[in-house]
């Protein structure tokens, strides 16, 4: 009888350690689902026409050789409408594309201008989401109405040492 009591023990326990074992792996299962799920919602939130309103930051470039900056500019400004340089009017869409409709200062672009871009949970990636060093923006904030997104390129070329940051706030417009 012991022997049973044994294997009738350690199949309990085996049986246990079964059913923590699915139990973990459910939970696990619902949290990517959750990840997924927020992913996904941020990823539809994005669809939609958006305008800057603000912008703070810097953009420093900074000698390596003594320390001194060759130029400074630290911002912390409202964008009313498209006399400001900073002003931009974009669109996302399913498929990817982002449809840049207005700037303050188009340079050389040719207006609407139409680019890829990628979405990775909480950054955005592509040409008109990166810069000089860095190939993603972060998505700092999200609603149905507002968008937050942080650009924080760093890094050496034959200038200098370049430190930019930017932290500019959107609002969805009906279109």
């Amino acid at each position: 009888m012991k022997k049973f009591y044994i294997l009738s023990a350690a199949l309990h326990k085996g049986f246990i350690f079964m059913a923590a074992a699915a139990v973990i792996s459910v939970l696990s299962l619902s949290s990517c689902k959750e990840e997924k799920s927020e992913a996904a919602t941020v990823y539809e939130m994005l669809q939609g026409t958006w305008v800057s309103t603000h912008v703070e930051g810097h953009d420093y470039l900074i000698d390596p050789d003594t320390g001194q900056y060759k130029w400074k500019d630290d911002f912390n400004e409202d964008i009313n409408d498209i006399s400001n340089e900073m002003w931009i009017k974009f669109r996302l869409d399913r498929n990817n594309k982002i449809t840049i409709l207005e700037l303050g200062d188009p340079e050389d672009l040719t207006l609407p201008a139409v680019l890829n871009y990628t979405f990775n949970g909480r950054q955005l990636g592509g040409v008109a989401f990166s810069g000089d060093f860095t190939k993603y923006t972060n998505i700092v904030e999200i609603t149905d109405t507002k968008l937050v997104l942080e650009l924080d390129d760093k890094g050496t070329d034959e200038n200098g040492y370049n430190d930019y940051y930017e932290l500019s706030t959107y609002v969805k417009v009906n279109e």
